[in-house]
């Protein structure tokens, strides 16, 4: 029916505008057949150009470095670009490869649409980002060519491949130098940041600094630098420099915090503590004394002087006095006397056993003895804990085999791993056949 009515609207505009000039009768006839065929073939192009094409035009997943935990957002964009109207166009379900892991939360978004020709949508899918590992995406859109009724299917496009990463994760660990440090002496606090995971932390930056103990301190300078970044995997320092004013011992503690590179989120390590720094007064009274002789002469007799010191202290020294003497009768005595004295000094303020040697208590020797059994103890290796405590291991043969032991100092007393008593004092048991 189209075909007839356009064939017969071209043989009527034909005839007033050809077949005016042309009159033969074959010429007529020719031309005749002449557009039949090319109205024909005009038909059939207009069938075949008229349907619907659908193209991905643009398939993008954000953002390209992820931290786990994140939200990942793929994007889909499908045009059609054929002539023909695409109804219940939809994106496919998304398909997932590389070597991180994610999982599926929703999309697409919409769920589908009728595109007219030359029109576009954007398909949107959401994924939560589990593992680190590369990820990308792979789909295809679909749809209903509304001239034939066919459906119509889009080439499978991949998207670009993003980077999932660990998530920043900080860790402190604090020192303070010198161990041991005079009153107004510098103590000098260092915190090590290490950035345990994959995404770097931006503007770390130390907490204030507290201490502990039974000394005290002021605070000079830092911390040196304000603050670092740390990519992932790296460790930086931060300093302080402290002023020793009271006698005692001392600890420091802090943690730090900065944001990860990806999430934006903020991440703070736990709190650490110092080893313990002992401040000591120093020695610096001078012992004083006096001595009031007194003594009695009777004829050219040896006397006895006596003497008074003010206040006792070790150390031994020579006095030599020479004396004359006038009495009735009248005669001259001149005596030469040699004395030799100890005696002992016990300063009146500062430490109270300073060079002393003492055991784990810090009073006397009384346990001295650590192992205290009846085998041979050898090869000792000793380390002291951040609340200055010693642990001690060696080597013993009281079994019969040389064995490992191990003894901690509590506080108290000497005690097992277990921090009770010393039955599990032997660790690794060694036989030697």
């Amino acid at each position: 029916m189209l075909f007839q009515l356009i064939l017969n609207f071209s043989e009527k505009f034909w005839n007033k505008i050809v077949l005016k000039f042309v009159k033969a009768k074959k010429v007529k006839k020719m031309a005749r057949k002449i557009l039949s065929l090319i109205v024909f073939l005009i038909i059939i192009i207009t069938s075949i150009s008229a349907s619907a094409i659908l193209e991905i035009e643009n398939f993008f997943a954000s953002p390209v470095s992820i931290s786990a935990g994140q939200v990942i957002t793929v994007r889909m964009l499908v045009t059609n670009t054929g002539d023909a109207i695409s109804s219940s166009t939809f994106a496919s379900a998304l398909t997932v490869y590389g070597t991180g892991l994610v999982s599926y939360v929703s999309g697409p978004v919409p769920a589908s649409a009728q595109l007219n020709p030359g029109e576009g949508i954007e398909f949107t899918f959401n994924y939560a980002s589990v593992s680190s590992g590369i990820v990308c995406y792979s789909g295809y859109a679909q749809g209903i060519d509304e001239s034939t009724g066919n459906t119509i299917t889009s080439a499978v496009v991949n998207s670009n491949c993003l980077n999932i990463e660990s998530p920043a994760s900080l860790s402190s660990f604090l020192s303070a130098i010198p161990v041991n440090v005079l009153t107004g002496g510098v103590i000098t606090v260092i915190m090590t940041v290490t950035n345990n995971g994959e995404a770097g932390a931006l503007n770390v930056t130390p907490s204030a600094i507290n201490y502990s103990g039974t000394g005290s301190v002021s605070i000079i300078s830092g911390p040196v630098p304000v603050s670092i970044n740390l990519p992932g995997g790296a460790s930086g320092s931060f300093t302080w420099t402290y002023s020793a004013n009271g006698a005692g011992s001392i600890s420091f503690n802090g943690n730090s915090s900065g944001v990860d590179e990806n999430s934006g989120t903020i991440v703070t390590s736990m709190s650490s503590a110092s080893n313990f720094v002992f401040i000591t007064i120093p020695l610096t009274n001078t012992p004083t004394f006096t001595f009031t002789p007194s003594y009695t002469f009777t004829s050219n007799k040896t006397n006895t002087p006596t003497y008074t010191f003010t206040p006792s202290f070790t150390s031994t020294f020579t006095l030599t006095s020479t004396r004359t003497k006038t009495s009735t009768p009248t005669f001259t005595n001149t005596q030469t006397n040699t004395i030799t004295a100890t005696f002992t000094y016990t300063p009146t303020s500062g430490p109270t056993q300073c060079g002393v040697w003492v055991d784990a208590d810090g009073v006397g020797q009384e346990s001295i003895n650590i192992s205290n059994n009846s085998g041979g103890s050898n090869k000792p290796k000793v380390f002291l804990d951040n609340l200055a405590n010693p642990h001690i291991v060696w080597s013993d043969n009281t079994s019969g085999n040389y064995d490992i032991y191990y003894l901690k100092w509590n506080g108290n007393a000497w005690v097992d791993a277990d921090g009770v008593g010393q039955e599990s004092i032997k660790i690794i048991y060694i036989i030697i056949s």
